[in-house]
């Protein structure tokens, strides 16, 4: 049994209780000593410090043994350390066994997770051809640990050697009283049975993987909420206690929040925070009236217990103004952080006195006045202003006639302690960490991110945007770890170039890494780089629950852990700099207030009271990090993994000083760090001033309610807050009243300069009067989801154009005058003041309608990085609510066709300043599609992008079947310098080394313009050059290059040989047969088309073209059939009615060009569960094709085609009066048809056109007329007859002087 050999950790030493351990989880060992070991003889060269400080709370280290083929087949032998690397390096670098190394820790000192990975990197180093098994005790406690490693060659590594990744560890296993979970773990490791080593490594890797105990765990978790939100569960809050019919309203909202509640409460009892009797059913049975834990309706645990902990514990000082904690009177009945329910008062819930019940929670310290605000408060709603109950959290027993309760809310016991399914239930199977797990450092275990993993999955259950895809229990909407750590990675390294030196890139990717080396830097560069971080401010403008803010607060800790591990400089910096740079900005003056603030810093830089890794965080987090989300809840949650993290590096908690809170520091408040806002939304005030902050006496009020808030930052008390809030009101009013009075007046000097702008136009009006026609080629996009929008040749009168132009800048203008005029009218510029004074940060239930750096962040020189990842939502959907919504904004890459995405591209450089770094993962259509146009044409002219990473084929979103890219740019000059890497389904598993992949496989490219960014590599770059040299893009010879035909209705107009057949048989004269047969044409689909020819399917068209201008009354047969073809399919479905009475009318309405439902006798249609629907709104007629089709002559000539989507391209010449269907595409090109198509199905084309084509999420060729008119042929008649297709592939060569090198390399590509 598991937990009679984990005893033997307490009972006997560490070697035989080591072995014995390996023995139980099926490991067989070949032993070589006994005896402890030393690390230094196994190290080759100088023991870095990080390593030397590691050591030193190690006492004795065992080298076990190793564990390899051999072992696993029962032969077990004496080995030797070196004798066994040297194995590996002679097998071509294969792993073929791992060792096992057993350490005991020093009496009386502390082992922390980060200490463990030192030590596990560090033998992983030593053992640099064998992974390593790290056995550690600790008193009582056993943990397991082991490093992730890639093996020695790689496909895409230009060098031999492995890299190490992540390092897992199993921690503190209570030999004595192991955790169930625990207990689980290990006994997996032991469960399978495997026959080599790569069964063993592989097993081991995938039982210490954090994320598939996390996916274990909210597949339970997501089953809970289906249950807790579902009507059966009995779960009520009552909102409008007048009224009943909304005790279930927003209930997933509410139910979300109370799951991140009581996770952060079970994450800070891991620290022993908060007493663990409260979460088991016996004891609470004991102290509550009536209690029964399987109760379906009886809801007394949530408001006895967790409400009194959330509302009256946590979120209260143990002494506030002389009072201790103690429940609500009558004479305090607005008071929400007072205890309800005592035994004595009305429909009590404790059977324990009150004394008794304070007594309970006495224990817990107070963390944050904020933390878990009761949301049962006032509002003003139409005028009326009355209290809603969203928590539920009162004294009131009051109930409907029903019985259910109408201030309080209700959530059954069942939901917690039923045995299997109840969330205590759940959480009680699992392990917890209070510490954030790092890409390269996790603790198997459930930790705070979970918080997040778990709001972003559920968060679309109750998200009509996302509703369909959100039931999904696979945690597929969070970026991974892997992904944050290499974006943050390379901002960081982007920022301190610019700001600490160019020339140190290779030691801040040390710093950045876990290296297992000292970094050489001078104390300078070291000072330089803490200031540098200090200063760096980032925001993530759609942070959600925070993954990239953390990130960044991680890797900036790990920074200044190398460069300053005494927190001398850091200290410094805030001594020096911070105290100076908050006198000046908030105009603290009062020496009282600075002492304070000194004595504030000191005592944060107590190691005795705190880790070095608290202040490093708590200043960060007041100086760098911002966070902006849309949903208040993801705010939320933000601050609550925050709070988590800087709760994980205070010192244990001292149970006999509850005059210090227990020992606990008070959290700080961050709702004025992360704010619930519309980061697309600039405030209205802008538009009609932009210096309105520049006058000294509102910058002077502005830094005074700036400073309010940063004491707000800090604030403990309750009162203490009550107070700053009520000042943070007056001066936002004081604020408001003087900007009316400031710039409420017309700027007469704008207006006249104005005037005169137009003047100006005016003049230059008059130079394009008159018509000036020319030619042009111009695409068109026929539908708005066509991917091969037709190329048509048009007369343009430039003059007009011109005259649009002018008069489009002059309507500007007037704009701009009326905006200024109105500026002493209420609904124009008050408007825009209310809307940022009346801003309330500390409102956490609404959504700011604008972002504005300076006004919520005191930033007035922009954000040095934007980091994240932006929404993916087509700005077209729900009938356009958000290009609606955004299109007044004017931002230079809106396109309604677009997707929200594109806009943030641009919003971060409006927020940051010159010079500062974007960094966002987002959908790569922007890269190649038509929407995606402006977005190249913003980056190209107004940025440096200076990194691109596309994920071509690479999933990174685990349900999401979009392909991404990372771009890093920066705000300044384009040096048309940008490192590129493309992963491909090849390299999959290089995500998990971005940096280096992008090292070793990137390559310079540089992007003009509108064009579509391809990247490529250097051999693909020579290659493209000598095409592009010689040959001429289609796009640019005399020829016609047009799509086939979209019929709207394919169903319809697309017949078979029999229906053909029948249809003429039913023609009433040969006049009519006759017409009828031109009418109806052969047609081909993309799939009938292959290389060099077609399969023809025996097809047909009927071909009533809106451009011939036919009358369907010429053509009766062909009448009849249209308004009779939907037959089958109606009585398939059991419409018979319809079929028999009605089949004209549903016809016609379905062949209909209007855009409406289908309708009989005014009732809807439905077919499937289907509202049935006509075609897309037009000018054409109900029996006529979607397509004009003005080229439809150009079929009776011999034409070029190819499809349109697939796996290998196709191109034939098709004889004429063949016609064909979109998204296939044609090209009629007279006496060269035959040289193009030589060229189009060449190895070369097929090259050219891949490189520059889109692909489909299955990886399917896109081949639009876009990508296809790029492709550069020599303008000559060649004959290719009766070659073969290698002589054909070596003409076309020649043709464009290719070199043997780079002919290998398009035979290996294509």
């Amino acid at each position: 049994m598991i937990k009679d050999v984990l005893r033997k950790f307490v009972e006997s030493d560490l070697y035989s209780a080591s072995l014995a351990l390996m023995n139980e989880i099926g490991l067989r060992i070949n032993q070589e000593t006994r005896e402890p070991i030393s690390v230094s003889d196994l190290y080759d060269g100088v023991m870095p410090k990080y390593l030397q400080n590691a050591l030193t709370l190690i006492k004795d280290i065992y080298f076990i043994g190793v564990v390899n083929d051999e072992t696993l087949t029962k032969q077990v032998v004496n080995t030797h350390f070196q004798d066994e690397q040297e194995k590996i390096i002679s097998n071509n670098g294969k792993y073929e066994g791992m060792f096992v190394f057993a350490m005991d820790t020093r009496s009386g000192v502390e082992i922390r997770r980060s200490d463990i990975a030192s030590l596990t990197r560090s033998l992983n180093r030593i053992s640099y051809a064998v992974p390593v098994i790290l056995v550690i005790r600790d008193g009582k406690k056993v943990s397991l640990a082991t490093c992730e490693r890639t093996e020695f060659l790689q496909e895409w590594r230009n060098v031999s050697g492995e890299k190490l990744g992540k390092v897992s560890v199993l921690q503190n296993i209570d030999c004595q009283n192991p955790h169930r979970g625990h207990l689980d773990i290990l006994e997996t490791l032991g469960s399978k049975k495997v026959q080599s080593f790569d069964e063993l490594y592989n097993h081991w890797m995938n039982v210490f993987s954090s994320e598939l105990l996390t996916k274990k765990f909210y597949a339970e978790l997501f089953d809970w909420y289906q249950w807790a939100v579902s009507p059966d569960a009995n779960v009520s809050f009552p909102d409008d206690a007048d009224v009943q019919d909304d005790d279930r309203q927003d209930i997933d909202t509410k139910i979300i929040r109370l799951i991140t509640r009581l996770m952060f409460v079970w994450f800070i009892k891991q620290k022993g925070l908060v007493p663990s009797r409260i979460f088991d059913a016996t004891y609470v049975s004991s102290i509550l009236k009536d209690f029964d834990s399987q109760s379906l309706k009886v809801g007394n645990y949530y408001q006895a217990i967790l409400q009194n902990l959330f509302f009256g514990t946590l979120n209260r000082p143990i002494l506030e103004d002389g009072e201790k904690r103690g429940f609500a009177k009558a004479s305090k009945i607005d008071l929400r952080n007072l205890y309800r329910y005592g035994r004595d008062e009305d429909d009590g819930l404790f059977s324990i006195s009150d004394d008794e019940v304070i007594e309970l929670f006495a224990n817990v310290p107070y963390l944050n006045c904020g933390l878990f605000e009761c949301q049962d408060k006032c509002k003003t709603l139409d005028g009326v202003k009355k209290r809603y109950y969203h928590d539920g959290f009162s004294r009131n027993p009051a109930k409907f006639k029903d019985g259910t309760y109408r201030y309080r809310a209700v959530v059954p016991n069942v939901l917690f302690f039923h045995p299997e399914k109840g969330l205590l239930s759940i959480f009680k199977r699992y392990v917890f960490t209070i510490e954030e797990n790092t890409p390269q450092e996790v603790q198997v275990a459930l930790d705070p991110e979970l918080l997040g993993k778990v709001f972003e999955n559920l968060l679309g259950a109750y998200n009509p945007e996302t509703r369909e895809t959100a039931r999904n229990q696979s945690g597929s909407f969070y970026t991974p770890r892997e992904i944050v750590q290499f974006m943050v990675n390379e901002s960081l390294v982007a920022h301190l170039k610019a700001t600490v030196g160019e020339t140190l890139e290779e030691q801040y990717r040390q710093l950045l890494d876990f290296t297992t080396e000292d970094i050489d830097l001078t104390a300078d560069q070291k000072e330089k780089i803490v200031r540098s971080i200090f200063k760096c401010k980032v925001l993530d403008p759609a942070c959600g629950s925070g993954a990239f803010p953390m990130g960044m607060l991680q890797q900036m800790v790990h920074i200044l852990q190398q460069v300053d591990p005494d927190n001398s400089q850091w200290r410094e910096v805030l001594l020096n700099m911070a105290l100076e740079e908050s006198r000046v900005a908030f105009g603290i003056q009062d020496e009282v207030e600075r002492t304070e603030k000194l004595r504030e810093i000191e005592e944060t830089f107590d190691n005795g009271l705190n880790s070095p890794d608290y202040t490093r965080k708590l200043y960060i987090i007041e100086s760098c990090i911002y966070g902006i989300d849309i949903q208040p809840i993801a705010m939320l949650i933000t601050r609550l993994r925050f709070f988590i993290t800087l709760v994980s590096e205070q010192n244990d908690i001292q149970k006999d000083r509850p005059d210090i809170n227990f020992g606990i520091k008070t959290l700080p408040n961050l709702e004025s760090k992360f704010v619930a806002a519309d980061s697309l939304l600039d405030a209205d005030i802008h538009k009609y001033n932009e210096d309105w902050t520049q006058n000294e006496e509102l910058a002077r009020m502005k830094n005074e309610l700036l400073a309010i808030r940063r004491r707000h930052f800090y604030t403990r008390k309750r009162g203490e807050k009550i107070r700053l809030l009520k000042e943070d009101e007056a001066v936002r009013e004081k604020i408001h009243t003087f900007i009316k009075k400031l710039v409420g007046e017309p700027n007469m000097d704008k207006i006249n300069r104005l005037h005169q702008e137009i003047d100006k136009l005016n003049e230059e009006l008059k130079l394009y009067q008159g018509e000036n026609w020319v030619e042009e080629t111009e695409s068109r996009q026929a539908d708005l989801f066509d991917v091969n929008p037709q190329v048509v040749h048009i007369s343009i009168d430039k003059n007009e154009r011109e005259r649009k132009r002018i008069n489009a800048a002059i309507a500007k203008c007037k704009r701009d005058i009326e905006l200024e005029e109105k500026k002493s009218l209420p609904q124009g510029f008050e408007a825009a003041v209310l809307q940022v004074t009346d801003w309330n940060p500390y409102d956490q239930n609404t959504v700011s309608k604008f972002l504005d750096r300076e006004w919520m962040f005191g930033l007035t020189t922009g954000f040095d990085i934007v980091i994240g990842n932006p929404p993916y939502v087509q700005l077209q959907n729900d009938n356009g609510k958000l290009a609606n919504r955004y299109e007044p904004c004017e931002y230079e890459v809106f396109a309604k066709t677009g997707d929200i995405y594109c806009l943030f591209y641009e919003r971060a450089f409006q927020l940051l300043h010159k010079g500062g770094l974007l960094c966002f993962i987002t959908s790569n259509k922007w890269m190649r599609a038509g929407y995606g146009e402006k977005v190249r044409g913003f980056l190209t002219s107004k940025t440096n992008p200076i990194l691109l990473v596309n994920f071509a084929g690479v999933k990174i979103f685990e349900s999401a079947t979009v392909d991404t890219n990372v771009l890093v740019y920066r705000k300044g000059n384009n040096l048309h310098k940008v490192l590129c890497a493309t992963t491909n389904k090849k390299d999959k598993d290089s995500i998990k080394n971005l940096s280096d992949f992008v090292k070793q496989e990137g390559s310079i490219n540089a992007f003009n313009g509108t064009d579509a960014w391809v990247i490529l590599s250097p051999i693909e770059q020579s290659i493209m050059q000598k095409i592009e040299a010689v040959g001429t893009p289609l796009k640019d010879w005399d020829i016609n290059i047009y799509r086939g035909v979209l019929t709207g209705c394919n169903e319809a107009f697309i017949i078979s040989t029999e229906k053909r057949n029948e249809i003429l048989a039913n023609c009433n004269s040969e006049d009519e047969r006759r017409k009828t047969e031109e009418l109806i044409r052969p047609i081909l689909r993309g799939r009938d088309i292959k290389r060099y020819g077609y399969n023809w399917a025996g097809l047909y068209l009927i071909a009533t073209f809106p451009s011939r201008h036919y009358d369907i009354e010429e053509y009766p047969a062909v009448k009849a059939y249209l308004l009779s073809y939907e037959d089958k399919r109606l009585r398939e479905a059991g419409l018979e009615i319809i079929a028999n009475e009605y089949l004209a009318e549903f016809c016609q309405q379905k062949l209909a060009q209007v855009g409406k439902r289908v309708e009989i006798d005014g009732q809807p249609v439905e077919i499937n569960k289907k509202q049935e629907k006509s075609r897309k709104k037009t000018n054409n007629k109900w029996f006529e094709t979607q397509d004009s089709i003005s080229y439809w002559d150009l079929f009776f000539l011999p034409h070029i085609c190819w499809k349109a989507v697939g796996r290998n391209l196709a191109f034939a010449l098709v004889e004429r009066g063949t016609f064909l269907t979109a998204p296939a595409s044609f090209i009629s090109a007279g006496e060269y048809n035959e040289t193009i198509l030589a060229y189009l199905a060449s190895k070369v084309g097929t090259f050219y056109i891949y490189t520059y084509s889109d692909t489909t999420g299955a990886g399917d060729i896109m081949l639009n007329i876009q990508s296809l008119i790029k492709f550069p042929i020599p303008v000559k008649k060649e004959v290719f007859c009766n070659m073969s297709d290698a002589e054909i592939n070596n003409k076309i060569y020649e043709a464009y002087g290719l070199t043997n090198i780079e002919i290998s390399y398009i035979e290996e590509q294509v």
